[in-house]
C-alpha cells in the first residue's frame, strides 16, 4: 500500500539536536569505529564497530520515528531503520494518541486501529512544536485527536528558560569535553602497551561523557518541573 493524498506534511525533527540522538549515534556509532582507529587498528575498528551497531544502535533505533500526513492516510518511517514502512488510512484509525506511554520515556504517537491493534512510535527527535503542528493539522483534517502531552504548555515562559538553559548546558559540555579529550586523542602511541592505554583511556573518557550527559539533563529537567511548578503556583 502507498499512501496518497493532498497536502503531505512531514514531522521528521532534527536527530543530533536531541540527546538520545547524539548520544547513540556517538557511543554506539562514532566512537565503536574511531577509537581504535586513533591507536591504528583497523581490524578491532571493524568488530567493535560492527559488533555496537547490531547490539545497540540499530535496537535504540526504535526511538526515531517520524510521520508523514496527508488527507487520505498517515505514513511511519524511521531516520536509522530505512527500510521500515508503516501506513494506514484514515479510515483504518479508530483512536490517534499523543502520549508518553512510560514515565521518562519519549513521546510518541498511539494509533488504534479498526482490528483492534494499538501501534506505539516513538519519536524522540521531533521537538514540541513540531508535535504541536501535528496536533492541529490533525485536528484541522476532522481527526479526533487525544493530548496527553500538556502541548499547550510550550508557550510557557518556564518552557522557553528551559531551551535556553539546555543551549547553554550543551555548549559548555561540548568544550569541556573537547578539551579533557583532546591530550588523549593527540597522544602519542609507538608501542602495543602505549596504544592500549591510550584506548582504556578514551573509553573511560567515554563513560564519564556518558555519564555527565544523563547527570545533565535529570538536572535540567528538575530545573524545568520546579519552575513549572512555581508558575502554576503564582496563577492560583
Amino acid at each position: 500500500m502507498m499512501i496518497q493524498g493532498d497536502n503531505a506534511r512531514t514531522y521528521k525533527g532534527k536527530i543530533f539536536k536531541t540527546f538520545d540522538g547524539v548520544a547513540i549515534t556517538l557511543f554506539f556509532l562514532v566512537l565503536p569505529f574511531g577509537l581504535p582507529l586513533l591507536v591504528g587498528s583497523v581490524t578491532w575498528s571493524l568488530t567493535l564497530g560492527i559488533f555496537c551497531l547490531l547490539t545497540f544502535f540499530l535496537p535504540l533505533a526504535f526511538k526515531f520515528h517520524y510521520f508523514i500526513v496527508t488527507s487520505e492516510g498517515i505514513m511511519v518511517r524511521n531516520h536509522f531503520r530505512l527500510w521500515k514502512r508503516h501506513e494506514y488510512l484514515w479510515s483504518q484509525i479508530t483512536t490517534v494518541i499523543l502520549s508518553k506511554p512510560q514515565k521518562r520515556a519519549d513521546n510518541a504517537l498511539v494509533l488504534k486501529t479498526t482490528e483492534g491493534k494499538t501501534k506505539t512510535y516513538y519519536a524522540a527527535a521531533i521537538s514540541d512544536a513540531q508535535w504541536l503542528q501535528l496536533r492541529t493539522n490533525l485536528q484541522s483534517m476532522g481527526i479526533a485527536v487525544t493530548d496527553e502531552l500538556s502541548l499547550d504548555e510550550i508557550n510557557t515562559p518556564a518552557f522557553g528558560r528551559a531551551k535556553k538553559r539546555m543551549f547553554g548546558y550543551y555548549t559548555l559540555y561540548a568544550i569541556v569535553f573537547t578539551i579533557i579529550s583532546w591530550p588523549v586523542s593527540t597522544m602519542e602511541a609507538d608501542t602495543a602497551g602505549e596504544s592500549l592505554l591510550k584506548l582504556v583511556l578514551l573509553l573511560l573518557l567515554m563513560v564519564l561523557a556518558g555519564y555527565m550527559f544523563i547527570r545533565m539533563m535529570r538536572h535540567l529537567n528538575q530545573r524545568y518541573q520546579e519552575d513549572r511548578q512555581r508558575e502554576e503556583q503564582q496563577q492560583r
